[in-house]
């Protein structure tokens, strides 16, 4: 979230922000918002759009702010897996946040599976299940 990135560079550089205009894209409101001196209007814009109330921003906060934590689960949990892997995770996150799959169940080696489903709420479940199976011959 672009006003996380603010209050960080804030508390450790605050002569780097600056106060100026950002407008949402959705309602077009214009507010006063804190950003770093040198981001693009775009960047200026998306402060402007978290802070927003109008409805299309809020929802479109919520969710970008479950797939943030989403992609900070999936870093975590297979933390051991290569960064593509995760970031084919990251998109596969992506995919069940916007309802565009309603279950994806992921064979990642013989022994590692993901699963990743919404739940009643709406938040996003991802579940790593590691598996030893162990088999004998005499």
């Amino acid at each position: 979230m672009r006003i996380e990135e603010v209050k960080k560079i804030k508390k450790e550089h605050p002569e780097l922000i600056e106060e100026v205009e950002g407008a949402c894209r959705f309602c077009g409101q214009i507010a006063m918002v804190e950003a770093v001196f040198d981001w693009t209007q775009e960047e200026i814009d998306e402060v402007a759009v978290e802070r927003c109330q109008c409805m299309q921003a809020a929802a479109y906060t919520a969710k970008k702010e479950q797939t943030e934590r989403a992609c900070k689960m999936i870093h975590r949990k297979f933390i051991d897996f290569e960064e593509s892997t995760k970031v084919f995770l990251e998109n596969t996150a992506k995919l069940v946040i916007d309802y565009e799959i309603a279950k994806a169940n992921l064979s990642l080696t013989e022994e590692i599976k993901c699963t990743m489903s919404l739940d009643k709420d709406g938040k996003i479940r991802i579940k790593r299940t590691d598996t030893v199976s162990s088999e004998e011959k005499a």
